[in-house]
């Protein structure tokens, strides 16, 4: 036993050691408060204000570690510990970058003027930094001249133009898109030109009646033309990649067309719908499966989406909910059909939200979802129509005219006939 005794190993040889930097690969500074991850084992520890990290008393092997800051692109190192002996492990980390994407490359205005928009997006993995110079009178104003986008999201820029203010016949001018990671140009061009010449806008149809069915109607798109709420709320609608008008609506006058391969949408700046009561009516034609609206919170996470998914509509409020679909006729047909949902909400511990379906002016089914208390009432900051959500649900080809929202309520079933009705319906 003696003679075993004298040939164990110290157990302070029995371990092997890790210390390590953390720097900037690009200025070779240290970084503090890195997080430093160890497997296997699972160990997690953060670097200190000279960027220093050191695990103890590891079990000989093989070890991957990985360092993670915000700002920073991840990295990792693979090395072996052995016994009794301190492993240097210097890692570096290359600062994260936005990737600047504009989705248009101009901008055609008729004599009409008004606005048209473009989308900033950031393919990057760090935030991305950008700011917008023109020198042009008749470009009025834009809708934002500067701003921060973090990684993987958007920003939508809408272009205010005056004819008025045009010298010749055709104009154009260059928007000058400077950002932290690459630069771009959109062109903007303006013809002056008589309502009836080729080149201009078409004549802007009258608009219907906004006295149908007014009390609590928040806001109020017949889009003839236009994208211009008719309430007094002050909420127009942005459109982006080109939806476009048609005539031939139901009331006889223009409506607007949204293209699943352009991914045209309408951005509505309010949550409009998050709302623990409201109703949502419009006229749809045409839709095939895809999204048809949905809000938007400051984080891009979807709520109150309503999509059609082979051939039926369905909707939910949370996007961790399971999508439900209504059962109803057909919506496919081409033909105009009036689509209005109302929805309420029983505070309890839980909100137990009903929404029911009216097709063509008739109750057609009612969907039943709980969700947690204010986890998506009140939070949302747009509404989006047409458009893809994300990468997993597409946008949507369909016409869409008179859209209503009232805010605070739910409509009856003898004031949506009454629209119905007014709207052009049976």
């Amino acid at each position: 036993m003696v003679a075993l005794a004298g040939c164990a190993k110290p157990e302070g040889e029995m371990f092997g050691h890790i210390h390590g930097i953390v720097s900037n690969s690009t200025s070779g500074e240290p970084l503090r408060n890195v997080n430093v991850s160890l497997l296997p084992g699972g160990k997690s520890t953060v670097t200190g204000s000279d960027g220093s990290f050191e695990y103890q008393k590891l079990t000989p092997g093989q070890y991957v570690v990985q360092v993670q800051s915000e700002g920073y692109v991840s990295n990792s190192k693979t090395i072996t510990v052995e016994p009794d002996v301190i492993v240097r492990c210097d890692v570096s980390m290359a600062p994260s970058m936005g990737n600047l994407y504009v989705n248009a490359s101009s901008l055609e205005f008729g004599a009409s003027g008004g606005s048209r928009s473009f989308v900033i997006s950031n393919n990057g993995s760090g935030n991305l930094s950008w700011q917008i110079s023109y020198q042009c009178a008749w470009i009025t104003s834009l809708s934002s001249s500067s701003g921060s986008i973090p990684a993987g999201r958007t920003a939508t820029v809408t272009v205010h133009v005056d004819p008025s203010k045009v010298n010749d016949a055709r104009e154009s001018a260059l928007l000058f898109i400077t950002s932290d990671s690459g630069d771009a140009t959109v062109s903007v061009t303006v013809a002056k030109a008589s309502q009836n010449e080729p080149g201009s806008d078409p004549p802007v149809q009258p608009s219907p009646p906004v006295s149908t069915v007014t009390s609590g109607l928040y806001v109020y798109f017949p889009f003839e033309g236009n994208t211009r709420n008719m309430t007094e709320t002050n909420l127009n609608a942005v459109a982006v990649n080109e939806p476009v008008y048609e005539t031939g609506s139901i009331d006889g006058s223009t409506s607007i067309k949204f293209s699943r391969t352009r991914n045209s949408y309408l951005n509505i700046p309010e949550g409009l719908i998050d709302r623990k009561s409201f109703s949502i009516s419009f006229w749809i034609r045409g839709a095939a499966d895809g999204s048809v609206f949905h809000v938007e919170d400051k984080d891009g996470d979807p709520s109150f989406t309503l999509i059609v998914r082979n051939g039926k509509l369905a909707f939910v409020v949370s996007p961790y909910s399971t999508i439900a679909t209504y059962s109803h006729g057909n919506i496919t047909d081409n033909q105009w059909h009036l689509i209005t949902l109302t929805s309420t909400c029983d505070n309890s511990f839980f909100y137990y939200t009903s929404t029911k379906l009216y097709l063509d002016g008739e109750y057609t089914d009612i969907l039943m979802e709980t969700t947690y208390l204010d986890d998506y009432y009140d939070y949302g900051i747009r509404f989006i129509i047409g458009g893809a959500i994300g990468s997993g649900l597409p946008g949507i080809d369909m016409n869409i005219d008179n859209l209503r929202i009232y805010n605070t309520r739910e409509l009856s079933a003898d004031e949506i006939r009454k629209i119905y009705k007014a709207e052009g319906g049976g």
